[in-house]
């Protein structure tokens, strides 16, 4: 398979996840397009609890999971490619379109009721072809959300590697893992994947188009159930096969896996750099020219590994950390900067409020007007935080590829085990590095919750 080849088939499974993502993004836009809170006409409900939990977790379960539990079938369907380009598009879809949904609850959309009657007052005056002009641009005002979240999507399926590596689908991915495994220099590689940095940029494009249209309004009621069959599909095909898959070797490789040399320090190693990462990314979402590097993000962690390898190779500094997070940093960039975006969202007005009478009243009423600013301002920080933390804490290609001589880290280590096969020490240490990975998340909640 040509470099071309290889390109234009991950294009096509971009462009399917896009699609399908776009019509459960417009059935979530139910409660808030009656009401026109939180996110206006065309987005969906910036949930809480529970709700987001069904959201978040297909997206934060890290693709090591996903590419281990489903390599047995990938290897045996070697003769029958489609099946596992399939597996893959639907692994995406489901991973991606919780990203999509909160960047369409940010964007917004425009006035529905309002535009709707605008263009029947004016539809007479016009022609066919001007009437028909008029109708795509209501309805692509009144979908702005969703058109941005679902462009989103199809960029994040667009520079997915990791699973695509250990699943062999085939797109540019594999493409660019088999050369480097073969041994061809790192600017070739780069310069050969500049037609699929066009079709990235294009995509990137079409939701920053799409976001120009957004709003707050009102909009319309729409079925729900898109958004239940990708309930269904993100949480059988990503989170219970995946976990029942790695629970089941647990036990019997727990022993394996303390037996291992250095499996603490290596935790805590890779802890340490995804918090340096997550914190400056964290910090570097908030200024107003960040925006410019999130393309870089976008492209994907092997595109991000290219291009810092030949920018950095041969240098003083590619023998340092150094790399390593100067690239970590960028790829959790766009999650930074699009959760630090939805937070206002998240927050209200009644915050402002609520942290007027913390600082005055009686004792009771200072005490749960605190309460109410940590728990619309302060866990929400935390817990996005956190996210982010997660999101680079599980980083696989960047941190395989960059890390520095004694700073390897622990998922780098798992996803190169992987490609052996499956073993019940590698469930053990997977479900180990997933509950170390944990206790920063809950440990930032709960300093949040004890400045209140």
């Amino acid at each position: 398979m040509t470099a071309g080849e290889a390109i234009a088939w991950s294009a096509a499974k971009a462009a399917a996840v896009a699609g399908l993502s776009l019509p459960v993004l417009m059935a979530a836009r139910g409660p808030a397009a009656r009401r026109g809170d939180l996110g206006g006409g065309s987005t969906p409900r910036l949930a809480a609890g529970p709700r987001a939990a069904l959201l978040v977790v297909p997206a934060v379960l890290p693709a090591l999971l996903c590419g281990y539990a489903y390599r047995p079938e990938a290897l045996d369907w070697v003769n029958a490619k489609w099946r596992v380009d399939l597996l893959h598009a639907g692994l995406c879809w489901a991973r991606f379109l919780p990203w999509g949904w909160l960047a369409a609850a940010v964007v917004g959309g425009a006035d529905v009721a309002r535009g709707r009657l605008a263009w029947r007052q004016t539809r007479r005056r016009r022609s066919a072809a001007a009437h028909a002009l008029g109708r795509w641009r209501l309805w692509r005002a009144a979908n702005a959300g969703p058109l941005c979240g679902a462009a989103l999507a199809g960029v994040l399926t667009l520079g997915e590697s990791e699973i695509a590596g250990l699943l062999q689908a085939r797109g540019w991915p594999e493409w660019a893992l088999r050369r480097i495994a073969g041994g061809v220099p790192w600017p070739e590689i780069a310069a050969a994947l500049w037609p699929a940095v066009g079709l990235l940029l294009a995509g990137v494009a079409a939701a920053v188009v799409s976001a120009r249209n957004g709003g707050r309004g009102t909009g319309e009621r729409r079925s729900r159930w898109p958004l239940g069959g990708w309930l269904l599909v993100a949480w059988t095909l990503s989170v219970l096969l995946p976990v029942g898959r790695v629970a089941g070797g647990v036990a019997d490789g727990w022993p394996a896996m303390l037996a291992q040399p250095n499996f603490a320090w290596e935790l805590l190693r890779s802890g340490l750099i995804a918090a340096v990462a997550a914190a400056a990314a964290w910090f570097a979402a908030n200024w107003r020219w960040s925006v410019v590097l999130l393309p870089v993000g976008l492209a994907g962690p092997l595109m991000l590994s290219v291009w810092a390898q030949s920018l950095f190779g041969g240098t003083r500094v590619a023998h340092t950390p150094l790399p390593h997070l100067f690239a970590l940093t960028l790829l959790v960039l766009p999650a930074a900067w699009l959760l630090r975006r939805s937070l206002p969202r998240l927050e209200g007005r009644g915050v402002r409020v609520a942290g007027q009478l913390s600082r005055h009243g009686c004792d009771a009423v200072r005490r749960r007007a605190a309460w109410r600013v940590w728990r619309r301002a302060g866990g929400p920080r935390a817990a996005a935080w956190g996210l982010v933390f997660l999101t680079a804490f599980w980083d696989l290609l960047v941190g395989s590829t960059l890390h520095a001589a004694g700073w390897g880290t622990v998922p780098g280590r798992l996803y190169n085990l992987a490609h052996y096969g499956q073993s019940d020490a590698l469930a053990a240490m997977v479900a180990a590095a997933g509950a170390a990975s944990l206790l920063v998340p809950a440990a930032a909640v709960a300093a949040s919750a004890a400045r209140r």
